[in-house]
């Protein structure tokens, strides 16, 4: 994957937890990302920094969907 479609998929990403946060009233939790000091902006980052940033987003943001989710409007 180029470095640009992974900036993207990682924005992506950050807008899925930004909605779910918005629908459900609560943060989703995700410390490992967090800590990475990384955000889809970066884009003077490495590609494999946000190559790591998109599998721990993603990694945390599926583990926070195992927990029961009120109905998500998708509009």
């Amino acid at each position: 994957m180029k470095k640009q479609e992974l900036i993207h998929t990682h924005a992506l990403l950050a807008k899925l937890v930004s909605h779910i946060e918005s629908c459900e009233g609560e943060n989703v939790e995700n410390p490992k990302y967090e800590s990475k000091n990384i955000r889809p902006t970066s884009i003077q980052k490495s590609k494999a920094a946000h190559q790591e940033a998109v599998i721990t987003l993603s990694e945390e943001l599926s583990e926070s969907l195992d927990e029961p989710i009120e109905k998500i409007s998708l509009d």
